[in-house]
C-alpha cells in the first residue's frame, strides 16, 4: 500500500512533533506493519521560523515552505508533492491512535472500490467525540451526511484528486471563506458519484474545546470565519442540496449558542453566535 500523509502547518513545532511521533508509533503497532505500508510524511510550514524544519529534519519527512498562509492552499501544494496512491490529510495538533494503519489495512481488505475516506475524531483529554456529527457506525456517506467529515483524517485516491479537482482556495483557514473546504471536496465527490467511507475506527486525538464562563470576542471572529466558510458552501453547492439542509446548517449554530448558554459555556456560545452571523454573510457574498 502506497500512503502520502500531508501536514499544513503554522508556528505548532511542538504539536507537530507529538504528531510526527504518533505516526512513527503507529507504524511500529505490528512488527511487519513497515513492509506493508509504503509511507511518504510532507509537511507544508507556513511558519515564521525555523522550528519546524528542524523538527522535520529530526524525523527525515519531506519540508516544503510556503511563503503564501492559507490550508487549502497548502494543502493543493502537499497534493502537488505526493507521488503515492492514495492521500491523508492531518490537521498539526491531532495525534493519531496506536492501531491507525492497523485499522486502514483492514479498512482497504473489507471494503473495496472506496475513492475517499474519513476517520473519527476524539477529544485527547476525555476520549470522547469531537464532534456530535461523528457517531460509532461505518457507513457510505451521501448528501445527507457529508458532514460526518471532518477538516482533519480525510484520505483520497489520486484518481480522486485528478476528476473532481484539487481545493477550493476560497475556502479554508487563511482565506476569504475561512472553513468549509474538505465539505466543498466531498459534496463535489457525491455529486460526481464517488464512494466516500466513514470509518469510526480509524482514530485520531483532538484537545479539547472547553467551555469558560466568560464571552470571547476572539471565540465569535472565529466563529464568524468558519461560519462564513458554511454559508458559502451552502451557496456554492444550493443546487445539489435539499433545503432542509441548507436549514439545517444555519439553525445547527443557533442550537449550540441555547446549548452552551444553559451550560454556562459562555465562549463556546460566542463562537456559536459567531458561526451564524457568518454563515448569512457567507452565503450571500458568495459568488460562483
Amino acid at each position: 500500500m502506497n500512503l502520502s500523509i500531508v501536514i499544513p502547518t503554522l508556528n505548532r513545532s511542538k504539536n507537530l512533533k507529538e504528531l510526527l511521533l504518533s505516526i512513527n508509533s503507529a507504524l511500529r503497532y505490528e512488527p511487519d506493519l513497515k513492509n506493508k505500508i509504503s509511507l511518504e510524511t510532507i509537511v507544508i510550514d507556513q511558519s515564521e521560523d525555523e522550528k519546524t524544519r528542524n523538527i522535520c529534519k529530526e524525523f527525515s519527512v519531506k519540508f516544503f515552505k510556503s511563503e503564501k498562509k492559507g490550508l487549502s492552499l497548502s494543502r493543493n501544494i502537499g497534493l502537488d508533492k505526493s507521488l503515492f496512491e492514495f492521500l491523508i490529510f492531518f490537521d498539526d495538533d491531532v495525534i493519531l491512535k496506536e492501531n491507525y494503519f492497523k485499522e486502514l489495512l483492514l479498512m482497504f481488505e473489507k471494503y473495496k472500490n472506496f475513492d475517499s475516506f474519513t476517520g473519527k475524531i476524539l477529544t485527547l483529554e476525555k476520549n470522547k467525540p469531537y464532534s456530535r456529527l461523528q457517531n460509532n457506525l461505518p457507513k457510505w456517506l451521501d448528501i445527507h451526511s457529508f458532514d460526518q467529515v471532518l477538516s482533519s483524517g480525510t484520505g483520497f485516491s489520486s484518481s480522486y484528486i485528478d476528476e473532481i479537482g484539487k481545493f477550493d482556495e476560497r475556502f479554508g483557514l487563511g482565506s476569504l471563506y475561512g472553513g468549509s473546504e474538505e465539505g466543498d471536496i466531498i459534496l463535489r465527490g457525491l455529486n460526481n458519484k464517488k464512494r466516500i467511507f466513514y470509518n469510526p475506527d480509524l482514530i485520531s486525538y483532538h484537545p479539547e474545546e472547553k467551555g469558560e464562563f466568560k464571552f470571547s470576542l476572539s471565540r465569535f471572529k472565529r466563529g464568524f470565519s468558519y461560519g462564513k466558510g458554511r454559508g458559502a458552501l451552502m451557496k456554492k453547492h444550493q443546487e445539489s442540496l435539499k433545503l432542509i439542509i441548507t436549514i439545517k446548517n444555519f439553525l445547527n449554530p443557533i442550537l449550540g449558542f441555547l446549548y452552551n448558554l444553559l451550560k454556562l459555556n459562555l465562549n463556546l456560545s460566542s463562537e456559536n453566535l459567531g458561526s451564524f452571523f457568518g454563515r448569512i454573510n457567507g452565503y450571500f457574498l458568495f459568488k460562483k
